[in-house]
């Protein structure tokens, strides 16, 4: 029995600033394959000002093959004659580039998504002048694919972290009465899902109900009104969340546990997928290399809540892999890590930093290495703290996302 998958691609103009608002429109094409066209091939424009968006499912992409006659040198364009591009459709189009001079349809521009989202502006007011474009749709494979680009190249001793460096850092909140709670941090690895601590969401119905839980991506401050946060900001109901069978508490064994958004996450600049290990299965992080953590959560260690501090602002910390630190540190489905001394502390992961990600920077990239669990002293002179080791769980993670794609560099 063959199975014919339909792609949808939408086409919606709409406006742009106090330039592009004479287009409004939608068009929606459902056939595989599908490649649309604007003013192809080289049709003349004139007083022409639109938007056009163009929509893919997940695990597609979008290329766009621009030719255009427009007056100017890329990128110093005439302020009313270019054509603005958004590789992630971004509001307002932050973070666009324009372009302006000629190419023609033999070597036009080609212009690849980020993910399944693509906008592009067209503005003109002589006749002589055109742009074309056609769109085509293209799946997602491992060749092709990208993962934890970093868009600019404190838990506790540590610094802050650059707005979206970390593009796949997830906070957790949860609705209680009138206030919001940050409770716990994930990781991004598909357009629908995010990995965490399995302690984060196991009881996660009958504590705060998970309609009541929402995913702040792109964020940088995790307490902040929405619109006060990056540009990247967006938060996500979840539809599911599921641990790891064989989560054991208080233990915490087998402490993984993954969360399904009820709509796909928009990738952007600043919103995408951690890079998973898939390269380095059959491979444990040696002692003495370096990992990163990053997390909301506490900057200093508190016996009692009351005083505990919360570190609202993304932060990150340098720790470093030791498996001499406990006779369970040298378990294949843990990694641990300890910081750096100071005079009384330590670097460390803390209180709600539990879900995020140990992360290792190898060739430009972030590998998700770790996720962190538990932790001794959280901060003290002698803690240390206990991650699981993703490429150990590799397989579980794969088992709860088929059909979806995940990006692995191999």
């Amino acid at each position: 029995m063959k199975i014919f998958l339909l792609i949808f691609l939408s086409i919606l103009k709409t406006g742009f600033a106090q330039y592009f608002a004479t287009c409004d429109g939608l068009t929606l094409f459902n056939t595989a394959g599908q490649v649309a066209y604007v003013n192809w091939p080289e049709e003349g424009i004139s007083d022409t000002f639109c938007t056009y968006i163009f929509k893919a499912p997940i695990n597609y992409y979008l290329r766009a093959n621009i030719s255009y006659y427009l007056a100017g040198t890329s990128p110093s364009c005439n302020y009313n004659q270019y054509v603005a591009v958004s590789i992630d459709n971004m509001p307002n189009w932050d973070g666009y580039n324009r372009f302006c001079g000629y190419r023609s349809n033999d070597d036009p521009l080609v212009v690849n998504s980020i993910a399944n989202e693509l906008k592009l502006g067209i503005s003109s007011s002589y006749s002589d002048q055109f742009v074309s474009v056609s769109i085509e749709i293209l799946p997602l494979e491992q060749g092709n694919c990208d993962c934890s680009w970093n868009p600019r190249r404190r838990i506790i001793n540590g610094v802050d972290a650059s707005p979206n460096e970390f593009i796949a850092h997830v906070g957790f909140k949860a609705t209680v009465g009138s206030f919001q709670q940050s409770f716990c941090g994930g990781t991004i690895i598909s357009q629908f899902y995010a990995i965490t601590a399995a302690h984060c969401i196991a009881n996660i119905n009958d504590i705060y109900g998970i309609s009541n839980v929402i995913m702040r991506v792109g964020s940088f401050n995790i307490t902040a009104p929405l619109e006060a946060d990056t540009v990247y900001a967006e938060e996500y109901l979840l539809e599911s969340a599921v641990h790891h069978e064989n989560y054991n508490n208080p233990q915490n064994a087998n402490d993984i546990g993954i969360v399904k958004t009820s709509n796909y996450i928009r990738f952007t600049r600043g919103v995408g997928p951690a890079c998973l290990p898939f390269l380095y299965e059959g491979f444990f992080v040696p002692d003495g290399s370096t990992l990163t953590a990053v997390g909301f959560g506490s900057t200093e260690y508190a016996l009692d809540a009351e005083y505990d501090t919360n570190s609202w602002i993304l932060k990150k910390v340098a720790l470093y892999v030791e498996s001499s630190l406990a006779n369970d540190c040298t378990n294949d489905d843990v990694v641990c890590t300890v910081g750096a001394q100071y005079e009384y502390t330590r670097g460390d992961s803390c209180t709600r930093d539990s879900g995020g990600a140990v992360y290792g920077y190898i060739n430009n990239r972030y590998f998700d290495f770790g996720i962190i669990s538990r932790g001794v002293d959280c901060g003290g002179i002698n803690s240390h703290s206990y991650n699981m080791y993703t490429v150990y769980y590799l397989n579980w993670i794969q088992s709860q996302t088929e059909n979806i794609f995940l990006c692995d560099l191999r």
